[in-house]
């Protein structure tokens, strides 16, 4: 069955990138037709929550194109792929090298230090890491340690990546990915981890500066959206998703950041849906 939507003008081009970024026109979340005589049965893999977004990707290299729906068993996370050169450490700051064993050897101050110091590319490797590697580089007191100093990052957000935001925004969200595909390995999250994400999320959308529509905000903006869903918070922040997709006009259609920030939106709409709240 083929559904068609008619869409503000507006909001075409920014729509267009989102159907490969996070499936929201091939699997409507809001739409429950009747099934067909010949389509396949519903199984437990077809309703289990999907896991969080991958690592970070040029959207622009992927196809704005879907010719027919895919069920959610076709869908799986995204994968890595080129990261624009502008994805780069702090000004000042160069991580020696980029292993598993660089995050996980470290602790504390020296741990937030190396991950700001770390080009988004080297933390995107973090989202491939498994066993051993995995419960150092993200157990439960890693991930609260870098969620607090993303908190204080927050709380003084000048619009671009001057602090480091965007590595350790990048940093949790591979920590939730890691943990909700391998949970035996990485080991539980709790009440902690929860309280502090939500206090840096909290943080960041408070600042005006989280609302500059530029290229250097867009880039943080939209990975800190897909951090409210990679955190499952998407009931906590519909407002944020609201304010974001309602600020969108023209001024954004020059600026690739903004509109894949526009779009990140609907990785929460989507798979919210599994989320009660």
């Amino acid at each position: 069955m083929r559904y068609r939507f008619v869409l503000p003008r507006r909001m075409i081009t920014a729509l267009a990138a989102c159907v490969t970024v996070c499936g929201l026109l091939s699997t409507p979340a809001l739409a429950n037709p009747a099934p067909r005589a010949d389509a396949a049965p519903v199984t437990s893999r077809d309703t289990a929550q999907p896991p969080p977004t991958g690592p970070t990707v040029d959207t622009a290299a992927r196809p704005a194109v879907q010719d027919r729906p895919l069920n959610r068993t076709q869908l799986p996370p995204l994968p890595p792929s080129h990261v624009p050169a502008r994805l780069s450490p702090v000004p000042g700051l160069k991580a020696a090298s980029c292993t598993p064993g660089d995050f996980g050897g470290r602790t504390g101050a020296a741990l937030v230090a190396f991950v700001k110091a770390s080009t988004t590319d080297c933390v995107n490797t973090l989202f491939a890491v498994t066993g051993t590697d995995a419960r150092a580089v993200f157990r439960e007191a890693q991930m609260v340690t870098v969620g607090e100093a993303f908190t204080r990052a927050a709380r003084t957000y000048n619009g671009d990546n001057s602090a480091g935001v965007w590595q350790l925004v990048l940093f949790l969200r591979a920590g939730y990915y890691v943990q909700f595909n391998h949970p035996d390995d990485v080991g539980p999250y709790g009440a902690a981890l929860s309280r502090t994400t939500t206090r840096g999320l909290d943080a960041f959308f408070a600042r005006p500066r989280s609302g500059d529509v530029t290229d250097a905000n867009g880039d943080v903006l939209g990975e800190v959206v897909i951090l409210t869903d990679s955190a499952d918070q998407q009931a906590r922040y519909l407002r944020v998703y609201q304010r974001i997709l309602k600020g969108y006009d023209r001024s954004y259609d020059a600026i690739h950041s903004m509109l894949a920030a526009v779009n990140s939106v609907y990785t929460p709409l989507w798979r919210g849906n599994w989320n009660a709240d």
